[in-house]
């Protein structure tokens, strides 16, 4: 029997996440406060790694789930600031809940989110290179 997922919630984003980032990431463009996010767009984001057509899971594996974090909220932009270092960190919390651990070099991370910020011109090759980099770097704990 597979082990049931754990999805993250509103609240995890803020008590864990949201409070990591602002805690860990010290920048000259801090994070400005979770009650100024674009509550739509988050609270959409969150829904991604669940969603279903005609029955059947739209992202039907770890790594798929945990894109869904990195990609979408790189992307949505549910913050005035600081997107991509929630994204990261999310990511890591949604994995390391699951038991799985991500285990990248800093640097590569940055430019990996740096990239996936640019301009998209295929989104669905896009998601597919977040896919396959959590992959890369994500191991069962």
């Amino acid at each position: 029997m597979a082990k049931k997922i754990y999805y993250l919630t509103l609240e995890d984003i803020k008590e864990i996440c949201f409070n990591l980032v602002t805690q860990l990431y010290q920048f000259e463009e801090p994070v400005p406060d979770f009650e100024t996010r674009f509550p739509e767009k988050l609270e959409s984001i969150l829904s991604m790694p669940m969603q279903k057509f005609a029955g059947k899971e739209l992202y039907p594996n770890l790594y798929e789930k945990a894109a869904c974090y990195f990609y979408f909220i790189i992307k949505n932009h549910p913050f005035l600031n600081g997107n991509k270092r929630l994204a990261i960190i999310t990511t890591f919390i949604f994995l390391k809940i699951n038991d799985y651990s991500l285990i990248s070099p800093w640097n590569e991370m940055y430019y990996f989110a740096l990239n996936i910020a640019g301009l998209t011109e295929d989104h669905k090759k896009e998601f597919g290179k977040v896919v396959t980099f959590i992959k890369k770097y994500s191991h069962k704990s």
